[in-house]
């Protein structure tokens, strides 16, 4: 009975591997230097050297035993149980850091917005008719002119999606589908946004706490805590000047909590953010003087609850 041809697996044949791409991380060439090293030191300290140039021989005429393979297999997989998980943190990190560094061009543009206009931060009015009520918006809800008032600082469509979570995505794939090509600009965001049906509001992938007005109303205002329950009651700054602009954000990651109806005032599930691993473990907020915090999950707070009481809006 003979032996399965996996023991009569040779250099050639295991470079061959290799070339084959088979690998789940991009640096073969260090597999390979790993994977002679550890057959060198298997065959009872024999030369890497030599070992390369056996394997230049013709298939077959050294071989390696069942062990050997099965012990070198066992090391790259130690190896690439501790290696890709730490790739996946580092590209995590990645779409973090870029998510910090567009708020902040936001807040820059903010900034040179106010500069224009008594230092008042952008506020457009939102349509009454995209709501049925007042408590059926959202801090992710502002109007189309909100956008486009940013996009001559310097503001880009993909700014307003965090790189961590897959909604820009979505939305590049609603206007190749409706338009025949990819988010270039506001105004293709703003289609994309009125595609199947036509809204009246952007629904934003982050919150943007500056109240804005309704249409048609000369006092009524968006967020405020005189019609919805927050946890500090100042609200949140119209001007960089406001006494309350360097404590209270102007925009922050969408990041929403369900209260967990057996606990009173506590929250069983916190999504959005930056999430790794299923779990969140961080978010920015923007403020009107330009810096962004990012905050730890453990410092994450309940900030605005929605009307029916089941959900909260955190930062």
């Amino acid at each position: 009975m003979t032996l399965p041809l996996i023991c009569e697996v040779t250099p050639t044949s295991l470079l061959g591997l290799v070339r084959a791409r088979i690998w789940p991380w991009k640096e073969r060439r260090r597999v390979v230097i790993l994977l002679f090293a550890c057959l060198a030191f298997l065959r009872g300290g024999a030369n890497i050297t030599n070992t390369v140039r056996r394997s230049k021989s013709s298939f077959g005429r050294s071989a390696f035993t069942l062990i050997e393979l099965l012990v070198t297999i066992a090391i790259i997989a130690v190896l690439a149980a501790i290696i890709v998980p730490a790739v996946g943190r580092a590209g995590f990190r990645s779409k973090v850091a870029r998510c910090t560094n567009n708020m902040r061009q936001l807040g820059v543009a903010c900034a040179n917005y106010a500069s224009e206009g008594q230092n008042i931060l952008p506020s457009f009015p939102l349509p009454t008719r995209s709501m049925s009520n007042y408590h059926s918006i959202s801090p992710t809800m502002v109007s189309f002119g909100t956008l486009s008032s940013l996009e001559r600082f310097g503001v880009t469509p993909q700014m307003w999606f965090c790189p961590t979570r897959k909604r820009w995505d979505i939305y590049q794939t609603i206007s190749r589908h409706a338009r025949g090509h990819e988010i270039g600009s506001i105004t293709d965001l703003i289609n994309a946004y009125n595609y199947p049906v036509v809204s009246a509001v952007a629904s934003l992938d982050m919150y943007w706490w500056v109240p804005r007005k309704f249409e048609g109303s000369d006092g009524l205002t968006y967020p405020n805590p005189k019609f919805s329950e927050t946890r500090i009651p100042d609200g949140w700054p119209t001007k960089q000047s406001d006494a309350n602009a360097s404590v209270q954000p102007i925009a922050s990651d969408w990041l929403l909590g369900s209260v967990d109806q057996e606990s009173s005032g506590k929250f069983s599930l916190v999504s959005g953010g930056h999430s790794y691993g299923g779990k969140v473990v961080d978010s920015n907020s923007l403020f009107a003087d330009g810096h962004v915090e990012t905050r730890p999950f453990a410092a994450l707070q309940w900030q605005m609850m929605s009307e029916d009481k089941q959900f909260g809006y955190f930062y």
